[in-house]
Formats: C-alpha cells, sequence, structure tokens
C-alpha cells in the first residue's frame, strides 16, 4: 500500500525507535527500508505492516548531514557536518529512526549509531510503501 504526502499541506505518520535495514541514494529520492518485523519494537503506526519503505522526493541532492560529536578533537561539543556518502555507506550497523521534525518542503531526520545522526532534506513529497 503506497502513500504520497506532500509537506506543504499533510502531515506525515511518525515511525520511530524503527531499525533501518539499507539507506540508498537513486535518482531523486532518498529511500530508507526498514527493518522486516516492524512492529516489534511497537513503535509504528500501521500494526498491519510487515516492513516500510520511506522515499523523501529530494528537491536538492546536496542535503547536509551531521554527526552529533561529544568530545571530538580540537572542537567544541556539537554536531560535526559530514559527507552524504558516509550517511549511505554507514549501512554496515543497522540505524535507529528515532523521529523526524516536518517543516513546510522540509524534514530534519534523527537517527542514531553510536552518535545522533541528523538529516537535512528539502522535500516535495514523501511516499510511504506499506509491506503487508
Amino acid at each position: 500500500m503506497n502513500t504520497k504526502y506532500y509537506l506543504n499541506k499533510d502531515i506525515l505518520p511518525l515511525p520511530h525507535d524503527c531499525i533501518i535495514k539499507e539507506i540508498r541514494l537513486e535518482d531523486e529520492n532518498l529511500i530508507f527500508i526498514f527493518e522486516d518485523d516492524i512492529t516489534y519494537h511497537d513503535s509504528i503506526i500501521n500494526n498491519n505492516a510487515k516492513s516500510l519503505i520511506i522515499k523523501y522526493h529530494l528537491l536538492d541532492k546536496d542535503f547536509k548531514t551531521y554527526v552529533y560529536r561529544s568530545k571530538f578533537a580540537l572542537f567544541k561539543e556539537g554536531y560535526q557536518l559530514i559527507n552524504n556518502k558516509n550517511i549511505i555507506g554507514i549501512q554496515s550497523i543497522p540505524l535507529e529512526y528515532l523521529y523526524h521534525n516536518q517543516g513546510s518542503y522540509s524534514i530534519i531526520i534523527k537517527l542514531y549509531k553510536k552518535e545522533l545522526i541528523m538529516i537535512e532534506l528539502e522535500v516535495d513529497y514523501i511516499e510511504y510503501e506499506w509491506i503487508m
């Protein structure tokens, strides 16, 4: 079941504490593919779903990805900008989708993998593909 949400008018369902098993960048989309038993963590809105795929339709392919560093050599504590290719290659250990903040044509996604990761995207719509 596919559902398309436009950021300038729709409110997105909020998955949280779900495990992302793969991240892809294809054409103009950033794609998150979630674990197979997504309801295991009691963190998803659609209890009938086995999995979820979220496709963010990018307005700008040069999105920003930050990693929170608590004590980073020569730098103060805080978020450090990283190369977006690092988020695509970070898949060796699953990521946890903590939550997102939605704006008009923008979304901020918080992930966790040993450190907090924040992704700022400019998008016009997002597709949720529920795998039943």
